[in-house]
C-alpha cells in the first residue's frame, strides 16, 4: 500500500557508510598506566545503520493500525537521550578546559571512556552509537572525534603533575603531621578548601603540607574532611590534588572514655572522649556514622585491641577497635538475651556476657552468639574474670563458674554490685556487707558495714558501683534515691570511713566510680540534683588517694546520663 511504498522510498534514500569500517586509537595514561586499544568495528557500524533503517520503517508504517512500534520508538528515544547526555558532557568538558583544566587520565569503561581532569572531576563518554566515533591521544593533546567528523581537542597533562604521596591521613588530638606531595611543571601553588577544624600550612618550597589536629571535635557529626591543593602552569592550566583528613578521637596516651546511658527513647548510648583538655562527644558515632549503640549504655571493657560497649537494648554488645573506635561486630538477638547488663573478657576467643536471661559464653573478635551457662529471669548483674574462673551476680546472689569443668555455677555469697580487683582478690558488696573473694581458692568472706558507711546501690541495674584502690576499696554510700558520698574500706583493718562528699546540690549517677591503679586516682561522676535540665549539668571529679580534688572536668550541656568512666 502507500505506507509500504513510503517505507521503501525512505530506506533507499538512507546514506550507508562504506568507506571507513573501523576506528582504532591508542590511549596512554599520563601517570604510567597501560596502553588501551579500542576499535569501532563493522558490527557497530551495522547497528548504527539498523537504527536508522528502523526509524524509516517506523515512519512508513505509522498509518498501519495493526503495527505496534512502541519498542522501536523507545529505542529511538534512548538514542536521543544518549545524544543529549553526550552533548552535556562535552559542554562541561569544554567549559572546564576553558577554565584551565587538563586531562590527567583516560580510563576505558564497559561502553566507552571516562575522561578525568585536573580539577578532580570526571566525565563518561559512551562509544558505539556513532555519537562518539574515535578518541586520539597524541603528545600534549586528546582529540575526541564525533559524528560528522567534528573534533574537540583537550590539553593533556603530560608535563605537569600535582599529587599527594598518600590519599588519606589520620591524626589524633593535637597531633602534627607533615604530608609530602609531588609538583612538576607548575608556577603557582595555593591551598583551596581546608577542613574547618584542622590547621593546614603549605610549605611549597619543601613540597609539604603541615597539618595540626584539634584537641577535640566537640559535638560535631562524623565524616571525612578534605584538603585541596591547587596548582597552575605557565599557560594558566590548573591542576588539583585532594587529601582526605580523618580525626581519631582517642589520644595517643592518657585521657578518659565515658559510656553514656543516653536519653531513653530519644538518644541511644554514646561514647565521649576527654583527652585532658577537650572533649570529642558522640565519638563512636563520629567514627561510625552508619552504626549506633543500643539504648541505655551500661558497661565498657577492653581486651586485646578491642573495646566492648554494653547496652541494655540491642545491639546489646558492640565491639570496636581500641585504636580508632572503628566498628567491628555486635550482638543483637533479643530473643536470646532479653536485656544487656555487663561483660568480662575471658581470653582471646570468648567473653562472659550477663543479661536479663542469664549468663552467656559468647565469641569475640568477632562477637558471636554462644551458649547459656546460667539461666535467669529478669536477673543479670556485674561479672568478672579472675584466675581462670568467672564470678557474677544475679538477683543479689554471688556465683562462681569454672569454664574448665563446665559444671553448673555455684552460689558462694550475697552481693548486689561489684567488682573491684586487687592482687589475688575480687571485692563486691551489698547494703550491709563487703565481700572479699580469694580468687585462688574461689572462696568468699564478708565484712559488716556500719550504718553511716553502708553501701548504696541502684534498685535498677547500674554497673559496678565499687572500685579497687590498692589497699582501699571505694564504694558509693548512702540511702534513698541517690548517693552523695564516697566511702573507703581499708582492706588491712577491715573498717570503712567517709572518703569524699560531692558538692552541695549534686548526686552521683550511673556507676559513679572508676579507679586508675597506674596513677592512684579515683574518678567520681555526679549530676545536679533535680529533674529536667538539671541532668544536663554533669561533672567528673578527679581525686587522689588522700581524697583531695586534683581536677573537676566539666561534662555539662547535654543529657548524657554517664554510666561508666573508663580510664584510657
Amino acid at each position: 500500500d502507500g505506507n509500504r511504498s513510503a517505507a521503501r522510498a525512505a530506506c533507499t534514500s538512507l546514506p550507508i557508510p562504506l568507506r571507513r569500517t573501523s576506528f582504532t586509537a591508542d590511549f596512554l595514561c599520563p601517570h604510567g598506566g597501560k596502553t588501551v586499544k579500542h576499535q569501532t568495528n563493522k558490527r557497530e557500524m551495522k547497528k548504527i545503520f539498523t537504527w536508522m533503517l528502523c526509524a524509516a520503517i517506523a515512519a512508513g508504517f505509522a498509518g498501519c493500525s495493526d503495527y505496534d512500534d512502541s519498542a522501536l520508538w523507545k529505542e529511538i528515544d534512548q538514542i536521543k537521550q544518549e545524544q543529549e547526555q553526550l552533548d552535556l558532557a562535552l559542554e562541561a568538558l569544554e567549559s572546564a578546559v576553558q577554565q584551565g583544566a587538563l586531562v590527567t587520565e583516560i580510563e576505558q569503561t564497559a561502553d566507552g571512556y571516562r575522561i578525568k581532569l585536573s580539577d578532580g572531576k570526571s566525565y563518561d563518554l559512551k562509544q558505539g552509537d556513532a555519537l562518539l566515533k574515535d578518541v586520539v591521544v597524541e603528545e600534549g593533546t586528546v582529540t575526541l572525534v564525533l559524528d560528522g567528523e567534528k573534533r574537540i581537542e583537550l590539553p593533556l597533562a603530560s608535563s605537569t603533575l600535582l599529587a599527594f604521596d598518600e590519599k588519606v591521613v589520620t591524626l589524633r588530638p593535637e597531633e602534627v603531621r607533615e604530608v609530602s606531595f609531588r609538583a612538576e611543571g607548575l608556577e603557582t601553588l595555593i591551598l583551596g578548601d581546608e577542613p574547618k577544624d584542622f590547621a593546614v600550612e603549605l610549605d611549597a618550597g619543601n613540597k609539604v603540607l603541615r597539618i595540626t589536629a584539634p584537641a577535640g571535635m566537640g559535638m560535631r557529626e562524623g565524616g571525612d574532611d578534605h584538603v585541596l591543593l591547587l596548582g597552575a602552569d605557565a599557560e594558566g592550566h590548573t591542576l588539583m590534588a585532594m587529601l582526605t583528613v580523618r580525626f581519631n578521637p582517642l589520644p595517643a596516651e592518657g585521657g578518659i572514655l565515658v559510656l553514656n546511658e543516653g536519653q531513653f527513647g530519644k538518644d541511644p548510648a554514646s561514647v565521649c572522649i576527654y583527652n585532658g583538655s577537650d572533649w570529642t562527644n558522640y565519638a563512636f558515632r563520629y567514627c561510625n556514622p552508619e552504626h549506633k549503640l543500643g539504648l541505655t549504655g551500661t558497661m565498657t571493657a577492653r581486651h586485646n585491641g578491642s573495646f566492648y560497649f554494653v547496652s541494655k537494648n540491642e545491639p546489646f554488645v558492640t565491639e570496636a577497635s581500641a585504636d580508632d573506635l572503628a566498628f567491628r561486630s555486635s550482638l543483637s538477638d533479643k530473643t536470646i538475651y532479653g536485656q544487656g547488663r555487663s561483660i568480662a573478657v575471658y581470653d582471646d576467643k570468648k567473653a562472659y556476657f550477663s543479661a536479663m536471661n542469664g549468663l552467656f559464653e559468647v565469641g569475640i573478635a568477632p562477637l558471636a552468639d554462644g551458649k547459656r551457662v546460667f539461666e535467669s529471669k529478669n536477673g543479670g548483674g556485674d561479672v568478672a574474670v579472675a584466675d581462670g574462673k568467672v564470678y557474677f551476680i544475679d538477683k543479689k546472689k554471688l556465683y562462681v563458674y569454672d569454664p574448665a569443668t563446665g559444671a553448673a555455677p555455684e552460689e558462694i555469697g550475697a552481693a548486689q554490685t561489684g567488682f573491684a580487683a586487687g592482687e589475688g582478690t575480687l571485692w563486691c558488696g551489698n547494703a550491709t556487707t563487703l565481700t572479699r573473694i580469694d580468687t585462688r581458692t574461689a572462696t568468699a568472706s564478708t565484712f559488716p558495714l556500719g550504718e553511716e558507711t553502708k553501701l548504696w546501690a541502684n534498685s535498677t541495674y547500674a554497673p559496678s558501683q565499687i572500685a579497687g584502690g590498692g589497699s582501699k576499696v571505694f564504694y558509693l554510700s548512702g540511702s534513698g534515691w541517690s548517693s552523695k558520698t564516697v566511702c573507703a574500706f581499708d582492706t588491712a583493718t577491715g573498717t570503712s570511713e567517709l572518703f569524699w562528699s560531692v558538692p552541695e546540690g549534686n548526686e552521683c549517677y550511673g556507676s559513679g566510680l572508676a579507679y586508675d591503679s597506674a596513677t592512684d586516682r579515683l574518678y567520681v561522676t555526679y549530676v545536679e540534683s533535680g529533674y529536667g535540665d538539671h541532668y544536663k549539668v554533669t561533672h567528673i571529679a578527679v581525686l587522689n588517694s588522700a581524697g583531695s580534688v586534683l581536677e573537676t572536668i566539666d561534662y555539662s550541656g547535654h543529657f548524657w546520663f554517664p554510666s561508666k568512666v573508663f580510664v584510657l
